[in-house]
């Protein structure tokens, strides 16, 4: 099970990051988040962490930025939102030389199927950026192709949602997080629950039309 801590913001998320021990974390780089961060200052935030991916998260952002912000050697991944044009996508994937995450908002099950279908590494499925709100599981029954979940997880629902959807990862900001900060007791607390007995799942993966 990979595991991801989205909003990272200040040195001591990183001292919590390390505690913790999620996969992944994740830099917020679109100015319209309240968890904006700069390059300098998640450059500061990096340099503190462990054996950690870092995520570069960004919203219709010029790929040719995100390939500095690579090349930079501040992130190892990039995942894109609200990225409706798939030559976009295509631009992005084919600049970024990273694996790319692509997040859709899921409301119904039409989400779905354009998230089988696209043109990223791998793909999230939300129900809104950093909103807390969780998806109808009803609508993700029987995803044919590998995903990260988010949207309104938690330390106590974590776990239900990994044994009843089976998704490849799951990603949490405002889940482990008190009064807008984030609280290393939730982010352990975390990241122990959305693993249990599971091993690694996500391996690289190629979105394409037939979503395998």
């Amino acid at each position: 099970m990979i595991v991801k801590i989205c909003g990272l913001m200040s040195p001591l998320d990183a001292i919590y990051s390390n505690m913790a021990g999620p996969d992944m974390v994740g830099f917020v780089f679109h100015e319209g988040s309240r968890r904006f961060i700069t390059k300098e200052r998640a450059s500061e935030i990096s340099s503190m962490l462990g054996d950690i991916t870092r995520v570069g998260v960004f919203v219709r952002e010029d790929p040719g930025f995100i390939r500095d912000m690579v090349d930079s050697g501040l992130i190892d991944m990039v995942q894109i939102h609200d990225a409706s044009d798939r030559s976009y996508v295509r631009r992005v994937v084919d600049a970024a030389g990273v694996p790319v995450i692509q997040a859709f908002i899921i409301n119904g099950r039409e989400d779905l199927d354009l998230a089988v279908s696209c043109e990223a590494d791998h793909i999230m499925l939300d129900a809104g950026m950093g909103s807390g709100r969780r998806i109808d599981t009803e609508i993700l029954q029987d995803v044919p192709v590998p995903y990260i979940l988010s949207g309104g997880l938690d330390p106590s629902n974590v776990l239900e949602a990994v044994r009843t959807l089976g998704p490849a990862g799951v990603d949490v900001s405002s889940g482990v997080e008190t009064d807008g900060a984030k609280d290393p007791t939730k982010m352990t607390s975390f990241v122990y629950a959305a693993r249990g007995n599971f091993e690694p799942l996500l391996e690289h993966h190629r979105c394409d039309a037939k979503g395998v």
